[in-house]
């Protein structure tokens, strides 16, 4: 469905002239006349705690890892967005520790 997809251009270039390029490209692609729904498909929480460990004698050192199913963050105001940054902020601190 091309009316939900997008194009990143990312560079120094002039901004006029790729989007024109991409205008030109990708222009004449038609939306879909009777698109259907995108849906949702949330995963349901556990009931218990899920473990696993496993072991590799190449492996130089020790990794822990904790995951964590959260509710998605839908990003519609700037807090939001804002909630969303603390909390790859926060998650990025941790590994590094």
């Amino acid at each position: 469905q091309p009316q939900n997809q997008a194009i990143i251009a990312v560079g120094d270039f002039d901004v006029a002239q790729v989007e024109k390029i991409i205008k030109e490209k990708f222009g004449a692609i038609p939306a879909a006349t009777n698109p259907k729904p995108l849906g949702e498909f949330p995963i349901p929480a556990n009931s218990d705690t899920k473990v696993a460990i496993v072991t590799d004698k190449e492996q130089p050192y020790t990794i822990v890892q904790i995951l964590t199913r959260l509710p998605e963050l839908k990003e519609k105001t700037f807090a939001d967005t804002r909630e969303k940054i603390k909390r790859s902020l926060f998650n990025q601190m941790l590994n590094n520790r």
